[in-house]
């Protein structure tokens, strides 16, 4: 099941904090922006348990990573949002001098793997 961006315009939203992570949150505000709308946010919480549990009490909505998924609440349905560039930006973070195999390979792959996303 799929949700357009913009039919949670009259939704109250649970976020994070802008002090708290500043980059995730100027996205969500300019991804609802650019559908159409301004959030009207409700309440803020620095944990992803926390939001998720506010959304199943009813306060509101939220829009989440993927992964948050896990979480298996059960008064909380996870939707895929369409109509929006929220994603995020991922990174793969390494000790620049551990030079075990393991993470040699993984850094690798992950280069040829955007290598071959981003056209070279």
């Amino acid at each position: 099941q799929r949700v357009r961006l913009a039919a949670l315009a009259g939704e109250d939203f649970i976020l994070f904090p802008r002090q708290v992570a500043p980059a995730f949150h100027d996205r969500i505000i300019h991804a609802c922006r650019v559908a159409g709308f301004t959030p009207s946010i409700r309440d803020e919480a620095a944990e992803w348990h926390t939001i998720v549990g506010l959304v199943g009490a009813g306060l509101g909505v939220t829009i989440a990573p993927g992964s948050t998924r896990k979480f298996r609440w059960a008064a909380v349905e996870f939707i895929r949002l369409t109509g929006c560039d929220a994603a995020a930006d991922l990174v793969v973070a390494h000790r620049r001098d551990d030079r075990s195999p393991a993470v040699q390979a993984f850094v690798r792959v992950t280069r040829e793997l955007r290598s071959r996303t981003n056209g070279g």
